[in-house]
């Protein structure tokens, strides 16, 4: 079916609809939007204020559920790898426990 787009997909902008399917290359610029903006995000500590050109060129270059998809799923990411470290200290602390309580014994 048709979509109404801000003419960023398949060069079809004088219409102003375009065919719901993304073309190849507007995969490719959209990808590599996400990617600077991440990778600036990532050196910035994510402060959003420095990497804004950044970010509004991934909003010019990709579709706002696209936006919307890589940033869940960027802040899904963040909060599993920061669960896992939480998880990993606290496993690091009862194995030390553990090898005191065993020195104890000895």
């Amino acid at each position: 079916y048709q979509r109404r787009v801000r003419g960023l997909l398949n060069n079809e902008e004088e219409s102003g609809t375009v065919n719901n399917r993304v073309g190849k290359e507007s995969r490719e610029a959209c990808w590599k939007a996400r990617d600077s903006y991440f990778a600036c995000l990532d050196a910035s500590n994510d402060d959003e204020k420095v990497c804004a050109a950044q970010y509004q060129a991934l909003t010019q270059v990709c579709l706002g559920s696209w936006v919307k998809h890589f940033l869940q799923t960027r802040k899904n990411e963040k909060r599993e790898r920061e669960m896992r470290r939480r998880i990993e200290a606290i496993d690091e602390r009862i194995k030390e426990r553990e090898l005191a309580r065993e020195k104890q014994k000895k």
